[in-house]
């Protein structure tokens, strides 16, 4: 999430780009200038709007082959998958087999505990008369306070991540140092991560995006239905949707272009590997797919799961966090941030990244408008996508005010 002043600043610079050329030289621009940094390759953009879909390719799939990647290229989307994983919450939910105030720990195996919140209470210790400590030093006696009553962790918690929990199981996120440094984090390594984890404050209050949340909610969903997650998500998700091309593991018969990746110097790296993490940073998937994804947000195209997809996207929980916020809020796996002015527009939007690729996707509800950016590249493309969806808005806003002056 971008500062208030980056936003106002970002938006008279796109009304001024916007005058001086069409959208699509806009675009241009920014993909142009992505592609010709030194470490970056390849880069698809997707627009999506009621009048149908148009991609758009930039760079190479390798430096010097002259390859472009296309909307059907396959790409890591790191933690864009967590939209999906909340959305299999939604649909189940809908189907009345589970409700998003049930408590996280009956989504789990019995000798497994999920993290609830402790408060403790430190006193000062008297000092006997005769002590030879510190006049300075205060000695403090800790102990659960008698009178709390802690609260459960809930699925909606793990849906908004306002769970507690820390975004990884270790302090830094080891993928900065280790590539697939959680491939070997297994559901058993994540059971016993949970039972020795105390959470620092109450469930339900406090936003921090977590992917380790989004994979205890894929996780816990896959036990309590008795399916591998990825047969759960196909089934309940996927299949309905038509996203074929979307997948943890790519099926021996799927013959779609898979990228190789490139970290943040280009060189190429090894394909992502996230163990139990998998629900919120291991899934596959094309320009195409997530287009098709987005459509449904959009109420674009009709489906039986069209509601409860769409209700992920919205807002739930507001982000206090004044140096993060500004009008944001939390969905079921989404930022939801507003459109600097026009208070009534919105952008819904998730960015991903992994050892080797960047992803973004985000639409404007009202204005029925989504966009989809991959590239194998590591780069971060938030601020590529953020302003994209920006000058769409402002195409719409002006074109809607041609419209009514006609």
């Amino acid at each position: 999430m971008k500062t208030i002043l980056f936003f106002m600043v970002m938006l008279l610079m796109n009304q001024v780009t916007y005058c001086q050329g069409n959208l699509k030289e806009s675009i241009d621009r920014l993909a142009n200038q992505y592609v010709s940094e030194k470490s970056n390759r390849a880069l698809v953009i997707g627009l999506i709007n009621k009048e149908g879909d148009v991609f758009y390719s930039y760079g190479e799939t390798e430096k010097g082959n002259g390859i472009k990647a296309d909307q059907a290229s396959l790409f890591e989307i790191g933690e864009v998958s967590s939209v999906f994983t909340t959305s299999l919450l939604s649909v189940l939910a809908s189907e009345n087999s589970l409700d998003l105030n049930d408590p996280v720990q009956n989504f789990f195996p019995g000798n497994v505990n999920i993290p609830v919140y402790t408060e403790i209470i430190c006193e000062p210790i008297e000092k006997p008369h005769y002590s030879t400590e510190s006049p300075n030093h205060t000695a403090y006696y800790c102990f659960v306070d008698p009178s709390y009553h802690p609260k459960q962790m809930l699925l909606c918690d793990l849906g908004t991540n306002t769970s507690g929990l820390p975004p990884y199981p270790s302090k830094v996120d080891s993928r900065q140092k280790e590539v697939n440094a959680y491939s070997n984090f297994s559901l058993s390594a994540l059971y016993e991560f949970l039972n020795k984890y105390q959470t620092s404050y109450p469930t339900g209050l406090h936003y921090d995006f977590s992917p380790l949340g989004i994979a205890m909610l894929g996780n816990g969903l896959a036990w309590k239905y008795n399916k591998e997650y990825e047969k759960l998500l196909r089934e309940k998700l996927l299949d309905p949707l038509q996203m074929q091309n979307t997948f943890l593991d790519k099926p021996a018969n799927n013959s779609t272009t898979f990228l190789q990746g490139h970290d943040k110097k280009g060189n190429k790296v090894v394909a992502g590997a996230f163990g139990s993490l998998s629900p919120a940073l291991g899934l596959h998937s094309n320009a195409i797919d997530l287009a098709a994804f987005l459509r449904v947000n959009l109420n674009l195209t009709k489906s039986s799961i069209q509601l409860p997809v769409a209700n992920t996207g919205n807002p739930r929980v507001a982000i206090t966090d004044t140096k993060k916020s500004h009008g944001s809020y939390a969905g079921l796996g989404w930022t939801i941030s507003p459109i600097p002015g026009n208070a009534t527009v919105r952008m819904t939007w998730q960015q991903g990244k992994t050892y080797g690729f960047s992803a973004y996707v985000g639409f404007i509800g009202e204005q029925q408008q989504g966009l989809v950016i991959l590239s194998n590249s590591v780069s971060d493309l938030d601020k590529i996508g953020q302003e994209i969806l920006l000058l769409m808005s402002v195409q719409k806003t002006n074109a809607s005010q041609q419209t009514i002056k006609h």
